[in-house]
C-alpha cells in the first residue's frame, strides 16, 4: 500500500452551502416516506354544540371543530374533483382548501371520494365531508341529534401512482445519502507505479509512466457532463475551458491537472500538495516547476 493523500480542505463556507443543498432534499424524502407509511384516519362527530371534522395523520389531527350554529342546510353532492390550494392530499385523506366542480372552493376533510356531503357555513367557505352513511348524517344534522360517523372507504389510489411515489422516495433517499457519503470516501494514493483515485463509486488507476502535472485551467466555462457538482465536492466528467477531463475536487485553488500518457486528464486537489507533487516527481512524473514553488 502506498502513501495516501486526503482531499484538500474545501473553501470556507462550502460545507454550509453543501448542507443547504442536500439537507432539504433529505428532509423531503423522510417526510414523504413518513406520509406514505403513517396511519391515516377520517371520521366525523356531531355534538349538541359542534361538528368535529377528524382528519388524523400519524397521530396529528389536522381537522377542525365548527360551531353547529354556523352550519346551514347540508346536502349530498357528486363531485368532479379539482385542485388543492392548501392542506394535505394523501391517498384516502384530503384535508384543507380544495376546489371541486360543481361546488367551488370548500374546506375539506374526507377520504377523497366523489360522493360527498357539502355543508354551507356562515361567514366562510362550505365544508365538504364523505361520511359512510350520508343519509344518517344528513338526518342527524338536520334534527340536532348527536353521533359518530366514520368516513366512507377511500376509492383507493392507482397502484402505479404508489409505485412511482415509492421509487421516487427510495431513489431520492439513496442519492441524498450518497451525496453525503461521497466526499468522505475520496482520497488519492500513489502505489504500484500509478496514481490511484479512490471514491465511493470505485477507483481509477492512472499510470505514472509518461504522465505530467500541469497547473489547473484558468478561465473558460466549467460544464458538468456527468457526476456531482456540490460546493466543495466536484466529481465526475466535466468540460473545463473546452477540455474534457475527470474532476476529483474539493478545492479549486489547490487543484492540479494530472495528464496521463493516454486517456482523459484528471483535475485533482490533494492535501499536502508539495509533498504530493514531490512523491510524483520521485516516480518520474514531469511536474511543472512553477507548481513546486
Amino acid at each position: 500500500m502506498g502513501e495516501r493523500y486526503l482531499p484538500a480542505p474545501p473553501p470556507r463556507g462550502a460545507r454550509v452551502w453543501s448542507a443547504v443543498l442536500t439537507v432539504p432534499a433529505l428532509l423531503g424524502v423522510i417526510i414523504t416516506g413518513w406520509l406514505l407509511l403513517t396511519p391515516r384516519h377520517v371520521a366525523y362527530h356531531l355534538s349538541p354544540d359542534s361538528l368535529h371534522l377528524e382528519a388524523v395523520v400519524g397521530g396529528i389531527d389536522l381537522g377542525r371543530v365548527v360551531p353547529r350554529a354556523d352550519l346551514g342546510e347540508a346536502r349530498d353532492v357528486t363531485l368532479r374533483r379539482g385542485p388543492r390550494y392548501a392542506g394535505t392530499g394523501l391517498p384516502d385523506l384530503c384535508e384543507g382548501l380544495w376546489d371541486h366542480a360543481p361546488v367551488g372552493e370548500v374546506i375539506e376533510a374526507s377520504t377523497c371520494g366523489s360522493e360527498a356531503v357539502i355543508i354551507p357555513r356562515r361567514g366562510d367557505r362550505p365544508l365538504l365531508i364523505t361520511p359512510d352513511d350520508r343519509d344518517r348524517f344528513l338526518a342527524d344534522l338536520a334534527s340536532g341529534a348527536s353521533g359518530d360517523y366514520p368516513a366512507a372507504p377511500g376509492e383507493g389510489t392507482r397502484m402505479w401512482v404508489l409505485v412511482v411515489c415509492w421509487i421516487a422516495v427510495l431513489f431520492g433517499g439513496a442519492i441524498t445519502a450518497l451525496l453525503i457519503l461521497s466526499p468522505r470516501r475520496l482520497f488519492f494514493e500513489i502505489a504500484d507505479g500509478a496514481l490511484i483515485i479512490h471514491t465511493l463509486w470505485g477507483r481509477r488507476s492512472l499510470p505514472l509512466a509518461g504522465a505530467r502535472i500541469e497547473a489547473r485551467p484558468t478561465g473558460g466555462l466549467w460544464l458538468r457532463v456527468f457526476g456531482i457538482g456540490l460546493p466543495g465536492h466536484q466529481l465526475g466528467h466535466y468540460r473545463v475551458a473546452g477540455r474534457s477531463m475527470e474532476l476529483y475536487l474539493s478545492n479549486r485553488e489547490a487543484a492540479v491537472l494530472f495528464v496521463p500518457a493516454q486517456g482523459r486528464p484528471a483535475l485533482i486537489s490533494p492535501d499536502r500538495r508539495p509533498a504530493f507533487l514531490a512523491a510524483l516527481a520521485a516516480q518520474g512524473v514531469a511536474v511543472d516547476p512553477d507548481l513546486s514553488r
